[in-house]
């Protein structure tokens, strides 16, 4: 049987419903606050971002588990997020598309 060396293996999310009628807006919403984030600690990093997702319109008063799951769903789906010994921090398909806010 083959198996994919992991080199070429990259893991695939699906993007719930929920997201697609206002995907453009969400996924240029989540680039820009990840930039504004800048690097920190992962576990502070969760939080500050959380809190941002909560400003997208319509998230203020929404479950903190919904919002968890616009932080590992958005950013797991297009590689938003990059982690590094211990931190994260915006990859670089968040800063194109919060620099030039176009969907390639």
């Amino acid at each position: 049987m083959y198996k994919v060396p992991n080199e070429f293996y990259f893991r695939i999310h699906h993007i719930r419903p929920r997201f697609k009628n206002d995907a453009e807006n969400v996924l240029v919403f989540m680039a820009a606050e990840l930039m504004e984030l800048g690097i920190q600690e992962t576990v502070e990093f969760k939080q500050l971002f959380n809190n941002r997702i909560r400003r997208y319109p319509g998230n203020q008063t929404k479950a903190e588990k919904t919002i968890s799951n616009w932080r590992t769903e958005i950013s797991s789906f297009f590689g938003f997020v990059q982690k590094d010994n211990g931190n994260s921090y915006a990859g670089l398909r968040a800063q194109e598309l919060a620099d030039k806010q176009d969907m390639i």
